[in-house]
């Protein structure tokens, strides 16, 4: 639940970024057909670019006395977290997510009533069929023009006076499939209900729609003052729903004064290039470089290094490789520890060598612990999440405090794990492991 919340939130990053450079750069332009496009296209990216993550790979070669540390030859112990599974189901990452998902399922039904009330509406109509294959539903209440995918609906007022600028400017809102857009917007507006700038951008289209209309009916030849007159009086009646482009006296003035706006020069479609620097620090923002610690030993030194699991023991060598023997000790212990304990138990990006390394490459003596000559141990304790994150970082035994610090702030730095799992699921685990400190 937290990966949906830390997606939706990022989604509404993206498009109020999108947004605020669409309102200062290009919303005055008269080039209403990218204006368009830039809108519905930058808001569709801000929901694609959080999955559009860049990987690097980066190697590291770790000296055994870098940063004067050593992992110690101690026992890492792994333990089933019941009070944080418990707890979990009503942590504020839940109840947030059930939030989110009861908005978005009560904005779904509520644009599927309204596609069912115009279904409805435009079924009991009387329809005509013009020479070019759109239809034309003529209804009984006194509502405000408006079309539907291929069908233009007027009131009878409008229907018998037969006014040919109110037909042109439906027709033209059917020709640009506006329809389509406004189906496009419900659904990101019920994805991101919570957001602000969800609900600006419908505004927003529906204006642009308004202005492409606008442009149509005017290149057809009709007088202007004529056709205000029409929209003016036309606005005042009642709008069905949101789904629909029906005329409304809120954009009225907007639209006046775009009519008379001068043309936009064509090369400053080049403004909506501001959309390639976002997209690049956005990749940038959520690239993952893995870095692969190669520890190297010094000449002559040989170690082991254990890791146990409640009654079980698996051995590697200094240089993190397995022999014959090890690779069967390892399946041996794994079976064994699966029945009673985790399906499979927490892993480091890289492995457990890549944590330690991660350790000893990150860990410093503070100023305050280097007039010690003797080696000092720190063993911490912290919870792995369902999600990899490291918490409720505790110090069990320490004989500095800055050295219980500096472990801590280590372990806040490094990656998430892959989490345990049990019966096929994540759960959180406890981790247990000792850090040694030696004078530099």
């Amino acid at each position: 639940m937290f990966d949906f919340i830390y997606y939706e939130a990022k989604v509404a990053v993206l498009m109020a970024v999108f947004y605020i450079c669409y309102r200062l750069l290009l919303e005055k332009q008269t080039l209403h057909r990218l204006n368009r496009m830039v809108l519905l296209g930058t808001a569709t990216l801000s929901f694609v670019l959080p999955f559009c993550v860049l990987h690097f790979s980066e190697t590291v070669i770790v000296d055994k006395t870098l940063s004067g540390i050593a992992q110690a030859p101690s026992s890492v112990l792994f333990s089933l977290d019941s009070s944080l599974m418990s707890a979990d189901t009503l942590s504020l990452p839940w109840l947030t997510g059930i939030v989110v998902l009861s908005g978005i399922i009560a904005k779904l039904f509520h644009t599927v009533w309204e596609i069912l009330y115009l279904r409805k509406m435009i079924g009991k109509a009387e329809k005509t069929k013009l020479e070019d294959g759109i239809k034309m539903a003529v209804v009984h209440k006194d509502v405000s023009p408006f079309s539907w995918f291929n069908t233009i609906v007027l009131s009878r007022t409008d229907y018998a006076r037969q006014s040919t600028i109110l037909i042109a400017h439906e027709r033209a809102h059917i020709k640009l499939l506006h329809s389509y857009d406004m189906l496009w917007v419900e659904l990101i507006i019920a994805l991101q209900w919570f957001n602000p700038v969800a609900w600006m951008l419908r505004k927003d289209i529906k204006t642009i729609h308004e202005y492409e209309a606008d442009q149509a009916v005017l290149q057809k030849g009709f007088n202007r003052r004529e056709y205000l007159a029409v929209l003016i009086e036309s606005a005042s009646r009642m709008r069905v729903c949101q789904l629909t482009n029906a005329l409304n006296n809120s954009t009225i003035k907007k639209r006046v004064l775009m009519m008379g706006h001068q043309k936009t020069p064509n090369h400053l479609w080049m403004k909506a290039l501001y959309i390639v620097p976002i997209i690049v620090l956005s990749l940038t923002a959520s690239a993952e470089t893995e870095i692969k610690y190669k520890v190297r030993e010094m000449p002559g030194h040989v170690e082991e290094r254990n890791l146990s699991i409640p009654g079980h023991t698996l051995k590697k060598s200094a240089t993190g490789k397995n022999t014959h023997q090890d690779k069967e000790t390892t399946s041996k212990n794994i079976s064994k520890t699966n029945g009673p304990y985790l399906d499979q138990i927490p892993e480091y990006p890289g492995g457990f060598e890549a944590f330690n390394a991660f350790l000893e490459s990150n860990a410093k003596n503070p100023p305050q612990a280097r007039e010690n000559t003797g080696k000092r141990k720190v063993t911490i304790k912290f919870t792995i999440e369902k999600d990899g994150r490291a918490s409720h970082i505790t110090v069990l035994e320490s004989e500095d405090p800055s050295l219980s610090a500096e472990v801590v702030r280590v372990v806040q730095l490094a990656k998430r794990w892959k989490p345990a799992l049990k019966n096929g699921k994540p759960v959180p685990v406890q981790f247990v492991t000792s850090v040694v400190f030696t004078p530099d």
